[in-house]
């Protein structure tokens, strides 16, 4: 082989290797990710290239040159494209007519040639993206054609030089051409790998950075020999409330409330994948100690082993457990106050009962009648006890009736003295007037501790002063603006429940009516206090609001709907005596027989004519052999053998215009019997009642329209 073609094939090579370090330096990215100035200006590249290789060539014969233009135009068509190799094209083959001589046709050809066979099999090949799956065989056998071809354009060249041009370069071109293809669409096809799978992991970090960092759950990556953490996202850095990149200065052990023992026992078990969950606890500035939980795994980075730990803030969810647990010990209270309820308003019953009895016999002026109407107050306010205690434990049924709030509310600061402790001073201020409202008496108590209980904890160490407040707003009261009432016209009735504590930030008056949102610490509220009261307001037609001012005190404001309906109690000595007498035949069933001596005088006393049963099967046996009639069946609801409501219907067979009333020491019954009977009217006295309250509700029972079915 003549020097002069070895000089020349070892500057083409080293030309061609150029080619590849344009491809890595200029091919950023896919070729139809490139701007066609971009293309142009890798066109021009590959084409002064084709320029150089012509310029170091072997000239066999005066215008007869032979270079490895076919081998870079080949690659340039396949791995850089239509428009940079159109360029380079333009600017060998201008080159080469420049030139000229024999064998100018015949060069431009393998220009054109050795290029277009490269962009058609890229066509045929599904464009760039499918490069990189190119092999030796399929690249021997692309090289094999394009060399083929050059040498079949050579045919152009003028017979006189043709064969011998031929025999000249046939050898060089298929055995050290076609290897230089392959080898170089290997080493691109390599470096267009190399720089695919590099883009694919620069792309898989860039997305699991975006989501280790915009994640709203804590991520920390910390060394297990140590405990340093080497990184942090932001919702990490948030919740322990550091500063950016603060939490890398700081060790994994050292923001934990885990005994050494423990938090090195959760380690190895997750490096050796035995446990990957556990809990433990925190606290931030000026807070008291925060639960979370810990999902970890081994991660290796940079060939070292870290644990990936994802944390979770879950003080809320165990909050909310404690809370549950907190309602199921209320309703466990409940279900133990119904049960004891029941006997122990039996027995205030016989005790109230005889008093009234023994206070009809004794004189007035005597030291006796005294001490009778103690013992009847002190019955009095001890039942009030059962049912504040019922209010407690959510066992209380909603029956709304007229109330006179202002001696409602008398009955209940005993209670509301005790609850808010001696450090707080209670000031009752009454209105002038009395306005009756239509509520439940447990919901106004519910109302009233929920309000003052909130106000107390809003006193700095529970040490200040609450008022409660009463008034009679109507049309014309100068506050009425003021309250932003829901009835222009209507007539309400104030209740106003004000402290001298903190009061409220205005950022968070929003929520405070939300259930469960409190701002007190963990464990001292449940979220549920002001949500009660809203719900009952709302219930009945009423409106709350409030003032509030920083360091200075808050009020809440309760307007209800005033009713012109009398309350209990409120009946005239007039009225009870013209419409509680008769002469009606009663059948009286009740299985405590002092409550039902008692109740037999109580109606004896006013006419009744009583047949009395204490129990059920008796009272059966009495009604079926009653021929004259009943008029009215007065019965408890929990009996042995048979409840009150298949009694009635029993009897009810034999005697269609019987009436009814049920008496209960269980406050819950009252609402059982609207659905068990399926009365229209049902006809209800909790115990303990006094005698007044039975002859009322046996007049109405007796003097209803309707028979209960």
């Amino acid at each position: 082989m003549p020097e002069e073609l070895i000089i020349a094939l070892i500057t083409n090579a080293s030309l061609l290797f150029a080619m590849v370090f344009v491809y890595s330096v200029l091919m950023v990215g896919t070729a139809e990710s490139q701007s066609i100035l971009g293309k142009t200006g890798i066109g021009l590249v590959l084409g002064l290239i084709g320029v150089l290789l012509m310029i170091n060539r072997w000239e066999l014969l005066p215008g007869t040159i032979f270079d490895a233009r076919s081998v870079l135009l080949a690659i340039s068509g396949l791995f850089f494209g239509f428009i940079p190799a159109v360029v380079a094209v333009v600017v060998t083959a201008i080159y080469r007519a420049f030139i000229g001589g024999d064998g100018v046709f015949a060069g431009i050809s393998v220009i054109f040639a050795s290029a277009g066979i490269g962009l058609l099999w890229r066509y045929f090949r599904g464009g760039d993206k499918r490069l990189d799956r190119m092999g030796w065989g399929e690249l021997f056998i692309f090289a094999t054609i394009v060399q083929l071809s050059t040498l079949i354009l050579l045919m152009f060249l003028p017979s006189t030089l043709r064969l011998s041009v031929l025999s000249t370069v046939a050898l060089p071109t298929l055995v050290i051409f076609i290897p230089a293809i392959v080898l170089l669409g290997r080493l691109m096809v390599f470096k267009r790998s190399y720089e695919t799978r590099l883009a694919q992991l620069e792309e898989s970090e860039n997305r699991y950075r975006a989501i280790f960092k915009n994640d709203h759950t804590a991520m920390v990556v910390f060394d297990p020999k140590d405990g340093q953490i080497i990184d942090a996202n932001p919702a990490a850095e948030r919740m322990y409330q550091v500063e950016a990149g603060a939490l890398k200065t700081k060790c994994f052990r050292a923001i934990n409330k885990l005994s050494e023992e423990t938090y090195r026992r959760h380690i190895r078990k997750t490096e050796h994948y035995e446990n990957a969950h556990f809990f433990f606890q925190h606290a931030r500035t000026n807070e008291l100690p925060r639960s979370l939980e810990t999902f970890c795994c081994p991660v290796i980075i940079d060939e070292t082993s870290y644990i990936f730990a994802i944390i979770h803030d879950i003080s809320q969810k165990r909050q909310l457990e404690e809370e549950l647990q907190q309602i199921q010990k209320i309703e466990s209270i409940g279900k133990l106050a119904g049960g004891v309820a029941h006997d122990y308003n039996n027995m205030l019953m016989v005790i109230s009962g005889y008093t009234d009895l023994s206070l009809e016999q004794v004189a007035p002026d005597t030291l006796v009648h005294k001490y009778l109407l103690e013992i009847r107050s002190a019955t009095k306010r001890t039942a009030g006890i059962t049912k504040q205690l019922l209010t407690f434990a959510r066992r209380q049924p909603t029956r709304p009736r007229a109330l006179n709030v202002n001696a409602h509310i008398v009955g209940l600061l005993n209670m509301l003295h005790r609850l808010i402790g001696d450090g707080v001073e209670l000031s009752w201020n009454p209105a002038q007037t009395n306005w009756n409202v239509y509520i439940d008496p447990t919901q106004l108590d519910q109302i009233l501790i929920n309000l003052t209980l909130n106000a107390r904890d809003a006193l700095p160490a529970q040490k200040g002063r609450i008022s409660i407040t009463t008034d009679t707003i109507g049309p014309d009261h100068p506050r009425r603006k003021e309250l932003n009432l829901k009835n222009p016209t209507a007539d309400y009735f104030l209740l106003e429940v004000t402290d001298d504590g903190c009061g409220i930030d205005p950022l968070i008056l929003d929520n405070i009516f939300e259930p469960f949102y409190t701002t007190k610490d963990v464990g001292s509220g449940t979220g549920l206090g002001l949500p009660t009261v809203h719900g009952i307001v709302e219930q009945n037609n009423g409106h709350i609001s409030l003032k509030t001012e920083r360091n200075k005190g808050t009020s809440f404001r309760i307007c209800l709907p005033r009713t012109t309906v009398m309350a209990e109690g409120e009946i005239t000595t007039k009225e009870r005596a013209g419409g509680s007498t008769g002469s009606e035949r009663i059948l009286f069933c009740e299985d405590e027989d002092m409550i039902l001596e008692l109740g037999r005088q109580f109606l004896v006393k006013e006419g009744y004519r009583v047949l009395t049963a204490s129990d059920p099967a008796a009272a059966v046996k009495i009604a079926t052999g009653e021929k004259k009639g009943l008029d009215l069946l007065i019965t408890d609801i929990a009996m042995p053998g048979m409840r009150g409501e298949e009694l009635f219907r029993h009897i009810h067979k034999s005697h269609l215009n019987l009436k009814c009333v049920f008496i209960s020491g269980y406050p819950q019954d009252s609402k059982e019997m609207e659905f068990s009977t399926g009365a229209c009217s049902v006809h209800f006295l909790q115990k303990p009642f006094s005698r007044d309250a039975l002859l009322r509700i046996v007049r109405e029972a007796l003097e209803s329209r309707e028979a209960n079915p």
